[in-house]
């Protein structure tokens, strides 16, 4: 199967011209193509692009369970640390520490200083 994210960018295009093909029959019609089912379509692909890329959607609280679940824990507890390697080096911190941990499970990308709680993005 081809790259998962291409696939469901090609899906929005293809959502995209159906969108715009019912917008091209009147001014009301165009107003409204983006509320049926093509426009809802687009919406629920793009919230799950929004979550592949590490972010939770907000759209009308459907995504709200992954709000708050605290850090990345192992199997008996404890919160997991992780050590970042930047090009195939250990990354630092600005105050010197190589360890994060990860401190909210539904936002996987964001790593936090063990030492002094600064905040990373990673990639």
């Amino acid at each position: 199967m081809k790259d998962k994210k291409k696939v469901l960018q090609r899906v929005i295009e293809e959502t995209r011209k159906e969108i715009a093909g019912n917008a091209a029959n009147g001014r009301i019609a165009g107003a409204l193509s983006g509320e049926g089912y093509a426009g809802g379509y687009y919406d629920a692909i793009n919230d799950v692009i929004l979550f592949l890329n590490g972010n939770i959607p907000n759209r009308r609280g459907y995504w709200d369970f992954l709000k708050d679940e605290g850090p990345v824990t192992t199997s008996d507890g404890k919160i997991e640390n992780f050590v970042q390697m930047v090009g195939g080096k250990s990354f630092r911190c600005e105050c010197g520490a190589n360890v994060f941990h990860k401190p909210d499970k539904a936002d996987l990308m964001l790593y936090k200083c063990n030492s002094c709680g600064n905040e990373y993005r990673g990639g």
